[in-house]
């Protein structure tokens, strides 16, 4: 699977003339060796990387586009080599596939989506901080030595081996816009840190309780261990575990818990709660609240992808800063309460998507000099 992703996200900076010159003829290699990588490469050309788009979108109503790609999104789950064609495998209907659904237009004040968590880090790089002050750029793979710790990085994972510190330590992996990246704790847990997203932890579990602290969004599968509960702290909130996997999101004003399997308990400063699988809690100002959740909507981000239904175009928005790190500014005094489903794919050079959402005449756009994406509703 992260091979087939890799090869997506080549094939789709060389459809995009975003490829350098070196990863082409890696590309072109590869694809001589492997008749997989040939087949995904081809496809990806016949679909996206011609007029087949624009002739598509010209003679299908955008409502016959949606209701196709809502079949797809109604599908749980998706195995094997299907997955990797999913950006585009909705009929070629564009290489971005976010598609009108229902509402009407109020008229707003222009709004900027850059404010707030919306406004991308300028730090490019993913970053091992320590509580001795020294930081680390982990971008490439590696073996070092810090803090009296050992340290692997390989495959965009970051994995501690050994601590011989004394002392209690804490580091913090901060993972920028536009990244992503996985932690291997001493325990044997692993976290799986979505975009503009941080976890700190400490470089070795010496108390009766191992803890962490999530910003941003990450999946956590915690080893089992009964005689130290797993506690994982968010904003106004905290997750109890003893061995489980569970989703956790703090990139709104409110904490989101989303219980794979196992079972936590979330507590709040008001009153807490047990969530078994398949549900998720949600912490606010006025307590917790349990509910359902779709697995695969919910979970999407894991593959490189982010899932939407029924959502307002802000909303939408806000990931492209985190993914992209690029500001988004919605120019015309009547924004969209319209609702879109559909799904934004990392794995694609974003303004390549832009144009295939322009090209259904939902919006315009124009990208400024300091990398702004000021986009028009039509």
């Amino acid at each position: 699977m992260e091979k087939l992703n890799n090869i997506h996200s080549l094939v789709m900076q060389e459809i995009g003339g975003d490829l350098s010159e070196p990863d082409r003829v890696h590309l072109l290699q590869l694809a001589s060796e492997d008749p997989e990588v040939a087949e995904v490469r081809d496809y990806l050309w016949k679909t996206v990387g011609s007029d087949e788009v624009a002739k598509y979108i010209s003679q299908h109503p955008v409502e016959e586009q949606t209701a196709k790609l809502l079949g797809q999104l109604n599908t749980p789950r998706h195995t094997g080599r299907r997955i990797v064609y999913i950006g585009t495998a909705v009929a070629a209907a564009a290489a971005i596939i976010i598609m009108f659904n229902t509402g009407v237009f109020t008229s707003k004040k222009q709004l900027e989506l850059a404010q707030g968590n919306n406004q991308p880090d300028t730090n490019k790089n993913v970053q091992l901080a320590l509580s001795t002050g020294n930081v680390y750029d982990i971008n490439n793979d590696t073996a070092m030595s810090a803090a009296n710790s050992k340290w692997k990085i390989t495959n965009k994972t970051l994995t501690l081996e050994d601590n011989r510190s004394e002392t209690e330590q804490y580091a913090t992996l901060r993972v920028p816009a536009g990244k992503d990246y996985s932690l291997v704790l001493p325990d044997g847990s692993r976290i799986q840190v979505n975009a503009a997203s941080t976890v700190k932890f400490p470089l070795a579990f010496k108390k009766n309780v191992r803890d962490i602290y999530v910003t941003g969004e990450a999946f956590i599968h915690a080893a089992a261990d009964p005689s130290k509960p797993f506690r994982v702290h968010l904003s106004g909130s905290v997750v109890d575990v003893l061995g489980t996997e569970f989703n956790v999101n703090t990139y709104d004003s409110l904490a989101k818990i989303a219980l794979v399997s196992g079972s936590v308990k979330v507590s709040s400063s008001k009153t807490n709660t047990i969530l078994k699988p398949g549900s998720m809690g949600i912490v606010s100002s006025s307590g917790i609240s349990v509910s359902g959740f779709d697995e695969y909507e919910t979970l999407s981000w894991r593959t490189g992808r982010f899932v939407f239904r029924n959502a307002k175009f802000e909303d939408v928005c806000k990931v492209i800063p985190r993914w992209f790190g690029v500001r988004v500014v919605l120019d015309n005094n009547q924004l969209s309460d319209k609702r879109f489903s559909g799904m934004i794919d990392r794995y694609q050079p974003l303004e390549l998507q832009l144009k295939g959402l322009k090209a259904t005449g939902a919006i315009d756009y124009h990208i400024t000099g300091d990398s702004t994406i000021h986009v028009k509703f039509m």
